[in-house]
């Protein structure tokens, strides 16, 4: 079967929808989805993959429109083009912005009901550095923590350790940091921002300000003052409330 650049481009995108939901290994995915590792490894190297969308879709619990094109139709008929498969929520003035929340069908989910008794406790991510300054999420969990009371309805909740000394005193290096995935952040709190570089950093900060065009945040050091600037909306992915 001839591969297209369509076919390219979905298949880029099931690999990074596969890893956001915490499947290191394309096998360990087939193995999830019921098929076989041979069949998934074609799809993923962009042969036949159009044919599957809808059932990597459901498996994943994304948007199909997302894996077939990139994009999402919202109500009216807008094409609104996903920054990337995961859920991204950020403002813009007074105008807030909501894509579509991608379930992590790899981290804990909320419910027991959808996923098991062990799915009440929350994934927790490690990290590694990123060559900017900040830190790579690892695609799958260090492991599973309890659920806080706070984040028991929040599905697609999750939670980072975080390190180093960028928030300390208010933050401490090894703190597990507990994200609501789509709690609207308010001015002065804690939030961990994944930047739009690739591979994709994140820091944690407080949030001072938000503009049209930009948000203000402040860090904190051990030997050094509490500095505020601002980062652009267009260097950022998304935001997240640490709660």
């Amino acid at each position: 079967m001839v591969k297209t650049n369509e076919d390219q481009k979905v298949a880029a995108r099931l690999r990074q929808a596969r890893e956001n939901a915490g499947y290191a290994t394309r096998e360990a995915f087939a193995e999830f989805a019921g098929i076989k590792p041979v069949t998934y490894r074609a799809h993923e190297g962009g042969r036949g993959v159009q044919a599957w969308i809808d059932f990597y879709a459901e498996k994943l619990g994304i948007d199909k429109n997302w894996l077939r094109y990139g994009s999402v139709m919202e109500t009216g008929g807008v094409n609104k083009t996903l920054v990337e498969s995961n859920s991204l929520t950020f403002d813009k003035g007074n105008s807030r912005r909501e894509d579509v929340p991608i379930k992590r069908a790899g981290l804990a989910g909320a419910t027991a009901k959808d996923h098991g008794k062990q799915d009440l406790r929350l994934a927790i991510f490690g990290s590694m550095p990123g060559a900017a300054g900040g830190w790579i999420m690892n695609a799958s969990p260090a492991g599973h923590i309890e659920r806080p009371e706070r984040l028991k309805d929040a599905e697609d909740a999750f939670a980072l350790y975080m390190i180093g000394n960028d928030m300390w005193p208010r933050v401490k290096d090894g703190q597990t940091l507990y994200i609501h995935p789509t709690q609207h952040p308010k001015i002065e709190d804690c939030v961990v921002i994944f930047l739009k570089r690739e591979p994709k950093e994140w820091i944690c900060r407080d949030l001072v300000d938000r503009q049209g065009d930009h948000i203000t945040v402040r860090q904190y050091g051990r030997n050094a003052e509490p500095a505020e600037y601002d980062i652009p909306w267009t260097d950022i992915a998304r935001y997240y409330a640490v709660v």
